[in-house]
């Protein structure tokens, strides 16, 4: 049915209702009593035209959406699974919308839902109902035969315009029940295989952990929580009951026991990202918490010297910058793999154009099987969809570093030029003299083949021909960038920092011999007889 619709018919059709609703309203501003232009009545008017013309743009955009899906299915010749047809079809029409993917599956949903609830559509279509109505219709209804959604549509669209998004779904739902009562269970039993935990960060290093399960399941552990928090409080914990909730909760998943004043000594392995000056005291430069985000210094400090504390803190130190990554420490139960484990701490989400997941995979950017490296340059962080959306047919994933390449001169890096053959041996290269060391890409805390190579910009190109570009954290990214310094207090803070400095300019040092020696290699010289 969407195949033979024209995209510029679509676009005509949109112009058409907009400039009509628009004409309608200077026409109803003009009529108005002049009093009630005072208090404002023209503006109202304004804003009910603005949210008409939402509602019609959102329909036209589901109806390309449907539109989208037929003609992918109806061109596509290359054999494929219904679920990589699927996830290319979601991240392509995320990617357009620039949301993410679990926001354009709904759309995508809800297009194909519209298709059998044509009542519901023209009220969409004309601006009466919002995509708040039409999302609880589309949920309630899905699990009904073709024949009942029909009978439903037409009963309810009537009342549809008058009412709110949660009592249209309850509407839909008593409909929904009294023509198929077994729909409710099947609805119950898909329900319960999503049963999920999420975590959500919130302000000033909180978090909200989230868990979706079985109501009966769910409701006896809050009473459970709840009866032991209120005991607690009657025997005289100064805690709130709010508080109280919350700790035995902690206490239960952890088994660490939390003080009144929030702290637990759990058992747990923590990412912390920050400079070596963060941790010596001498500088205020907010650390970066893996899985949560940036952290006031104070509190990574105490993270890390807490000497009560039982968690394994891997502590991950940057450059002078704040931004690239120099060294790991190695004391830690566990050894993931090095490139892993940068990657991760400096791209803490997928890389996908407009996803905001978190990055569970690392994904070869060239394919493993095209001959892509696993090395550092070649590593993007990605969430599960994304990883496997890249393999269907037809999209591609390069990247590109931004900025002049190695070989080119630099406010700070002069081009290297090749050495006259007729100066004077002394100030040529000794061939008896070591060649300086390079880096070696094996070595636990070198950039070479690492994040520092990757490319700063990366590029999606959909089957449509469409490209998308997501940029890596830079000066406003994932890692510390505004840093904040204050003078050594003690002999031994002076001291540190000086051995950092000495540090960091060996490196940068031995980062720039290696790059003068492979400007200027020449050919060995032939022998002598």
């Amino acid at each position: 049915m969407f195949e033979s619709v024209s995209p510029s018919t679509v676009v005509e059709a949109l112009r058409s209702r907009v400039v009509d609703a628009v004409d309608g309203v200077l026409e109803q501003i003009a009529a108005l009593d002049p009093g009630d232009v005072a208090m404002g009545a023209a503006e109202v008017e304004v804003v009910a035209l603005c949210e008409r013309l939402v509602r019609v743009t959102q329909a036209t955009q589901t109806t390309a959406v449907a539109a989208l899906e037929a003609r992918r299915r109806a061109v596509t010749h290359v054999p494929q699974h219904e679920e990589t047809i699927e996830r290319s079809l979601r991240t392509e029409v995320a990617m357009a919308r620039q949301v993410s993917a679990s926001a354009s599956g709904q759309s995508l949903f809800e297009s194909r839902m519209l298709q059998e609830l044509p009542s519901t559509a023209a009220l969409f279509e004309q601006g009466a109902i919002s995509v708040g109505v039409v999302r609880e219709v589309c949920r309630e209804v899905q699990f009904l035969s073709a024949e009942h959604r029909a009978r439903l549509d037409s009963e309810l669209a009537e009342s549809l315009g008058s009412l709110t998004p949660k009592r249209a779904g309850k509407a839909a739902r008593r409909l929904t029940l009294a023509l198929d009562p077994h729909a409710g269970y099947v609805r119950t039993m898909r329900a319960r295989g999503e049963r999920q935990v999420s975590l959500t960060r919130e302000l000033d290093t909180m978090a909200t952990l989230r868990v979706y399960g079985p109501a009966e399941q769910l409701a006896a552990a809050y009473h459970a929580l709840d009866d032991h928090a209120s005991a607690r409080r009657a025997d005289g914990d100064p805690r709130t009951v709010s508080q109280l909730l919350a700790d035995t909760a902690l206490e239960r998943l952890t088994g660490a026991a939390v003080d009144t004043d929030g702290r637990a000594p759990i058992r747990t392995e923590i990412s912390l990202l920050m400079r070596p000056e963060t941790l010596f005291g001498t500088e205020d430069t907010p650390a970066v918490l893996d899985g949560y985000g940036a952290v006031p210094a104070e509190l990574a400090r105490e993270l890390v010297t807490d000497a009560g504390a039982t968690a394994w803190i891997r502590r991950l130190f940057t450059r002078a910058d704040g931004q690239r990554l120099s060294h790991a420490d190695p004391r830690r139960r566990r050894f993931p793999p090095a490139v892993a484990r940068l990657v991760r701490s400096v791209d803490a989400e997928c890389l996908r154009p407009w996803c905001d997941c978190r990055a569970r995979d690392i994904d070869h950017r060239l394919p493993h099987h095209r001959g892509g490296p696993s090395t550092g340059a070649n590593a993007d962080p990605a969430c599960r969809g994304s990883n496997q959306t890249k393999e269907a047919h037809g999209w591609r994933v390069t990247g590109e570093t931004s900025g002049p390449p190695p070989d080119q001169p630099t406010p700070d890096k002069p081009t290297p030029k090749r050495p006259d053959p007729s100066t004077p041996a002394p100030n040529r290269p000794d061939p008896s003299t070591p060649a300086p060391s390079r880096p070696d890409p094996n070595r636990r805390d070198s950039l070479h083949g690492g994040v520092a190579d990757a490319p700063r910009v990366v590029t999606w190109t959909t089957p449509t021909g469409h490209r998308y570009t997501s940029t890596r954290p830079g000066p406003h990214g994932h890692g510390p960038t505004m840093i904040v310094t204050r003078p050594p207090t003690s002999p031994l803070e002076r001291r540190l920092c000086s051995m950092v400095r000495q540090a960091r300019l060996d490196h940068e040092n031995a980062d720039a011999r290696a790059a003068w020696d492979e400007a200027t290699h020449l050919p060995d010289d032939p022998p002598h007889d």
